[in-house]
């Protein structure tokens, strides 16, 4: 009976692990060939201006600091700073050199996302953003010495009743919006930026092999 449940139980996570796994790793055939010719028309480079954007846990800020490490530009977190001009002081600081700025979307001010050259969008299933959400409440609980209250704030406090409930509330729903109004909303325009969307982490993965190649190429 026992090893009866063991297998009932081995089967039951592999059923619940293979969507999880699809939704990490899913990528579009085309993915590859649309977003390089993207980039290849967008020449970037030391002087490129880049907004990373998606939902909370998306991974915005690991991307946005991969992109500034290769191509030796300064990465800008928008939401550590305020007001509204610290933020373009920032950018500003060196007015021949490119940025790598990321946010949430409601935290980019209009006038930012118009200077952006390329835009990437982390446009992930929410099951991804909740994994990657309590990832970062169990790192931060193991950071504060394991306790339990460490797990109750970082964890159940923090990652669960805070980001995942932001998620589970607006997602989906911020993500219908982007698909139907822009990223940036009605009032933005973006014509003149070339907006990729990653549609998974292995998405992302490729993206960045692309453009380490490319840039080492140029070296």
């Amino acid at each position: 009976m026992s090893e009866s449940l063991i297998v009932l139980a081995v089967l039951v996570l592999g059923f619940c692990y293979l969507p999880v796994r699809r939704s990490f790793e899913k990528t579009r055939p085309e993915f590859l060939h649309i977003s390089t010719c993207a980039l290849r028309a967008a020449a970037p480079g030391v002087n490129t201006r880049w907004v990373v954007t998606g939902m909370m846990g998306s991974g915005k800020s690991t991307l946005a600091a991969a992109l500034s490490e290769l191509l030796g530009t300064p990465h800008i977190e928008i939401d550590l700073i305020s007001p509204e001009a610290a933020i373009h002081a920032a950018i500003e600081a060196d007015p021949n050199n490119g940025w790598v700025a990321e946010a949430n979307p409601w935290q980019i001010p209009p006038s930012i996302w118009s200077k952006a050259d390329i835009v990437l969008i982390l446009d992930y299933d929410n099951t991804v953003n909740y994994l990657r959400l309590l990832s970062r409440g169990f790192k931060r609980c193991r950071s504060s010495g394991s306790t339990w209250k460490a797990f109750r704030e970082h964890v159940v406090e923090k990652a669960i009743k805070d980001w995942c409930l932001i998620v589970y509330l607006h997602g989906n729903s911020n993500r219908a919006g982007w698909r139907k109004h822009g990223i940036g909303g009605p009032e933005v325009d973006l014509s003149s930026a070339v907006i990729i969307t990653c549609f998974s982490p292995a998405e992302v993965r490729i993206l960045l092999k692309y453009l380490s190649r490319e840039i080492q190429a140029t070296k």
